[in-house]
């Protein structure tokens, strides 16, 4: 004689998923992320022309979903903060007029190594020996190239070598960097740094 048995299901008796379909879910899910990523990646490469495909790959993690890209084994990640730290570099060299000791100026005689046309300060680089003969790196900012062309400045007014007499605003935190006032340039020509300033007790005397 066969015994049948009737199993009386209940609400809570729904079919549930087992751990193995569970990580199936989650794989699929990780994939389905890295995909997107991935394809993500490829249009960033594509739009700005640096990341190549055949040099771009993906590692993910199946169960979150994640993925990290590498170019040429470093990862993009730090290729990203690399280049936003890029982006930001001439926000770091601007300093906020507080920053400046207004009621002092200071006149030095020095070489250039680098002027920096750009916005949103142009910045000189030069450098000045001391009074020991050892040099002293120094660095000047001024207003944007929009400003300064109106005062006869030009993207070639300087250029590495030029012996020039400067005239700053020092930082009031006594770092070796200042606010441009008036630059004396090697044919004795004088621009002015803050071009809304006409007049000045401070100014060059030719």
């Amino acid at each position: 004689m066969s015994i049948g048995i009737l199993v009386v299901g209940n609400r809570n008796s729904a079919v549930r998923p087992t751990s193995r379909s569970r990580d199936s879910i989650k794989t699929n899910l990780g994939r389905h992320k890295a995909a997107t990523t991935l394809t993500c990646a490829r249009k960033l490469s594509y739009d700005h022309g640096v990341i190549t495909n055949r040099h771009l790959s993906a590692t993910r993690s199946v169960w979150t979903g994640s993925a990290r890209f590498s170019v040429r084994g470093k990862s993009l990640i730090t290729l990203t903060v690399a280049g936003l730290l890029g982006f930001a570099a001439p926000l770091f060299a601007h300093h906020g007029n507080n920053s400046y000791d207004s009621g002092k100026r200071i006149t030095q005689k020095g070489i250039v190594t680098q002027w920096i046309w750009s916005n949103p300060h142009c910045l000189l680089r030069y450098d000045v020996k001391d009074e020991n003969g050892q040099v002293v790196h120094w660095l000047a900012e001024t207003q944007a190239p929009i400003n300064m062309i109106s005062g006869g400045w030009r993207q070639t007014s300087l250029k590495p070598g030029d012996e020039i007499t400067i005239t700053i605003e020092p930082m009031k935190n006594g770092r070796t960097a200042g606010r441009i006032e008036y630059v004396t340039l090697p044919n004795g020509t004088t621009l002015h740094g803050q071009t809304e300033f006409k007049e000045d007790q401070f100014a060059p005397r030719k």
